[in-house]
């Protein structure tokens, strides 16, 4: 605590913020209503949260929640279907940590587990591959979650199952890619995002390239940073200033290479491939937005193996995630807020974990959660 309160008294911060104040102060006259700024990543979010950096020019500035963690958007279904594999018998389970409290239409993975199933947490998909090993009479599924920047471990570890022919391992293929999310946002027919701040993460596995196409198509400046505060505040100050010269430009601040990882892009192109529609919960299906097992190694596709049944689109007629995606929507401001999406039912992206916006407010309106509970 002692080292973040120095951090902001620092002279490079204070002179910082002063700047992020009046560049944003200047700029909400033009645009009526506050400068909209969305940090897209997980960690960006959690550190714009915990650093509570909504509140430096509070009239003038807003940080808009981006996807987050890929965990929060997994759709209902694809957690029920989750739920049913590790209900069955010779079947273990693997996922992180983050995707055990993402509730399907009644339960999540915590809760089952705790009547029996054998549900694991991992640290990464070699950790599941060594689980498979160590017990060849059970089926292991790796419930795969993540963006860009983690399917190359699970490409690897798909890529040695093959090699060494572990045929009890599997892999339920829930990665998601945030270029085509993005998209989605750019194209929304109402968007009051004015720039946006991308994680360097995923920036140093896939290059700069897609990020350049939205600067150019779309007009919107746009930030590669890390997800420490002080490297968000660089980018904000960053991201005004060229609102305030009238520039959209792509400025890499985290110094990423500029076509990304090619041997990394390579191995997972190996791997696979894109989902024509991905869904994500309480947004809609995001064309190519998925990923799934090429056919070549349908052995390990969990899907497959367990014979998964279609998906169906459980929430999306109700949850107005996007409205707030864009900036448009304050979460009290959705038709189902508290009512019928809540923490104990979650229909929405920002309602599945308490770090989302919707939680958050939930949280202090208190008679809208006595009226749902």
């Amino acid at each position: 605590m002692t080292e973040l309160v120095e951090s902001f008294q620092s002279k490079p911060t204070q002179t910082i913020l002063q700047d992020i104040t009046g560049l944003s102060s200047s700029l909400t006259p033009k645009l009526r209503r506050p400068v909209k700024l969305m940090a897209v990543s997980g960690e960006q979010t959690l550190a714009i949260a915990s650093h509570n950096l909504n509140g430096i020019a509070l009239e003038h500035l807003e940080f808009v929640q981006g996807y987050g963690k890929a965990a929060w958007s997994l759709p209902i279904d694809r957690v029920n279907h989750a739920l049913a594999i590790a209900q069955k018998p010779d079947v273990i389970l693997t996922t992180f940590s983050e995707v055990m409290t993402i509730r399907g239409s009644q339960q999540n993975l915590s809760e089952i587990r705790g009547t029996g199933a054998d549900i694991r947490t991992i640290n990464s998909p070699q950790d599941a591959l060594k689980i498979a090993q160590e017990n060849p009479s059970k089926q292991v599924v790796f419930f795969a979650v993540g963006y860009e920047d983690s399917v190359l471990s699970t490409a690897q570890t798909v890529g040695q199952a093959a090699a060494e022919g572990i045929s009890n391992f599997s892999v339920y293929c829930n990665h998601m890619t945030l270029i085509p999310a993005i998209k989605a946002i750019l194209d929304s027919p109402s968007i009051h995002i004015d720039g946006l701040i991308c994680a360097s993460e995923v920036a140093s596995v896939i290059g700069l390239e897609p990020y350049r196409f939205f600067v150019e198509s779309y007009r919107k400046p746009i930030i590669i940073a890390d997800s420490s505060h002080q490297a968000i505040l660089k980018a904000t100050q960053t991201l005004l200033q060229q609102l305030v010269d009238g520039n959209a430009e792509l400025k890499d601040q985290a110094q990423v290479p500029a076509e990304g990882d090619s041997e990394a892009l390579q191995t997972i192109c190996q791997v696979f491939e894109p989902r024509e529609f991905y869904e994500w919960r309480g947004m809609g299906s995001v064309e190519f937005s998925g990923l799934r097992l090429r056919s070549e190694y349908v052995q390990f596709d969990a899907e497959v193996k367990f014979n998964l049944p279609k998906l169906k689109l459980a929430d999306v007629q109700f949850a107005q995630c996007m409205t707030i995606l864009t900036g448009v929507f304050q979460p009290c401001q959705c038709k189902i807020f508290g009512a019928g999406c809540s923490p104990k039912t979650p229909m929405g992206t920002y309602m599945t974990t308490e770090e989302g916006i919707c939680a958050m407010h939930y949280k202090v309106f208190p008679f809208i959660a006595a009226i749902s509970d």
